[in-house]
């Protein structure tokens, strides 16, 4: 099931350490009562909120606009392209996640490297596809 965007305005919320809609909607620089409306009268957020709540959640804002366009959608067939849309950059940023949790684990103790080249002032470069 797809994640709803109250449901990562509610990360939001946990994350930012706040209690009350009201306190996420000031956050985000709405109306005291803003995010209240989208958790009670089914309004979705536009754009610009769905990427403030993006960038305090630290995911690509792109699955939090995914999801509205997902809450506002008619169309079955334009739902079922939003929610694929949603799972596909969901995996892939878990992927990334990852990834880069194995890049930053340490190596084990006593593991010596092989050459004692110095590489410093040079930077490495990943690419995840």
């Amino acid at each position: 099931m797809m994640k709803l965007v109250i449901d990562y305005a509610d990360d939001a919320k946990e994350k930012l350490g706040m209690t009350t809609d009201s306190d996420l909607s000031k956050h985000l620089g709405g109306s005291r009562g803003l995010v209240t409306q989208w958790r009670t009268e089914g309004k979705v957020p536009d754009d610009y909120y769905c990427i403030r709540i993006g960038q305090i959640l630290g995911i690509d804002p792109l699955i939090v606009i995914s999801a509205a366009n997902f809450q506002r959608e008619k169309s079955t067939e334009r739902k079922a392209f939003w929610e694929n849309f949603n799972s596909g950059r969901t995996g892939k940023i878990l992927g990334t996640a990852l990834i880069a949790g194995m890049l930053a684990t340490p190596s084990p103790e006593g593991v010596k490297a092989e050459t004692s080249l110095s590489y410093s002032g040079l930077t490495t470069i990943v690419y995840i596809m």
